[in-house]
């Protein structure tokens, strides 16, 4: 594979990881990431930084960058306004928490192939207390919902993350929680599953609010085409969630889908509040466009889990998520987000 040949060939400790089925992965230990999805025909079905087309300028992303960004899908921690802004409540400066972005990750044999490990300490920033934590990766094939679909080339992974926390000899007195996030070519659209009406939050739009009626509220699904010449996110609490997200898109000349399939608790504990609401309600789903000159041109879909650490009852959490990408024709493409998200 190319993008495993140019991330080695510029320094960087990557791995590949094939499925019987013909799904590839392209590892990366730097920051945990998941930087390729590859079906048996063409190229990555996630986004990848333009600098990693060889090896020379993947070299200079990874050396010059105040954050590389080489794309795909990565694990964070949140909460955001808690671990990524140093001088908080100063919000001018954004930086990932080392800890968790580069991170200290290694490969990790399993009986399924590789998987990837780190521990570190994050610093909190509205209370200024330190926490260890654990985090591991591990990705198995995932059963195409489709098989037998006609025009539609698969690729697919279930993804297992299990966080640990560690207080020593004090009790925790914080909360955090896995965040999941995953990088996809600009211009698409966003299909997100509800079991009711909901209403988004913005929770930064720049330079200028959205224009109205950008969310269009259909039965049992919330949909939005991304707005150009903006970087603006919004979030989505979990009461109500149907827990899938898809997003649509062209991809060269061929039609593309992602759907995310995860689990949302209503009941649970969700960290991510809003930056400039502290005390508001925590979201576990968000969508976010980035059109950034350094950082890339592309849209993020996230999810949260459920909190671990104080007032939880628990330490340590293990989740599971299913990742299932499609291409083909429109008319293959739309039949497909209507099978998996229109439920």
């Amino acid at each position: 594979m190319e993008l495993l040949h140019t991330l080695q060939a510029s320094g960087q400790a990557a791995r590949a990881v094939v499925f019987p089925d013909g799904t590839r992965l392209v590892l990366l230990a730097r920051g945990g990431r998941l930087a390729g999805l590859f079906s048996q025909r063409g190229g990555s079905h996630f986004w990848l930084h333009p600098e990693l087309a060889d090896p020379s300028s993947a070299r200079r992303h990874f050396q010059q960058a105040a954050w590389p960004n080489p794309g795909g899908g990565r694990v964070w921690l949140a909460p955001e306004i808690d671990l990524f802004f140093p001088n908080y409540p100063d919000l001018k400066v954004y930086l990932p928490p080392p800890a968790v972005d580069p991170g200290r990750y290694r490969f990790q044999k399993t009986s399924h192939g590789t998987g990837l490990v780190t521990e570190g300490q994050v610093r909190l920033g509205r209370t200024g207390r330190q926490l260890k934590f654990r985090i591991s990766q591990r990705f198995f094939m995932a059963a195409n919902p489709l098989a037998g679909a006609i025009g539609l080339d698969y690729a697919g992974f279930t993804q297992r993350t299990r966080l640990e926390i560690f207080g020593g000899c004090e009790p925790i007195r914080d909360r955090i929680g896995l965040w999941h996030l995953l990088q996809l070519p600009a211009g698409g659209k966003v299909w997100i599953t509800c079991r009711q009406r909901v209403q988004p939050t913005m929770l930064f739009c720049r330079p200028s609010p959205l224009p109205p009626r950008v969310f269009q509220h259909l039965p049992r699904l919330l949909a939005h085409r991304t707005v150009s010449r903006r970087e603006y996110k919004f979030g989505l609490p979990p009461g109500g969630l149907g827990g899938r997200i898809g997003y649509l898109g062209r991809q060269g000349k061929a039609w593309s889908l992602v759907v995310r399939d995860f689990s949302v608790d209503p009941r649970a504990f969700y960290v991510d509040v809003p930056w400039h609401h502290p005390s508001g309600t925590g979201t576990a789903v968000q969508f976010c466009v980035v059109d950034n000159p350094t950082l890339g041109k592309f849209a993020e879909i996230e999810h949260h889990g459920p909190a671990v650490g104080w007032g939880t009852g628990r330490n340590q959490t293990e989740e599971a998520c299913d990742t299932w990408s499609y291409r083909g024709n429109q008319r293959c493409v739309l039949r497909a987000a209507q099978t998996l998200l229109s439920r």
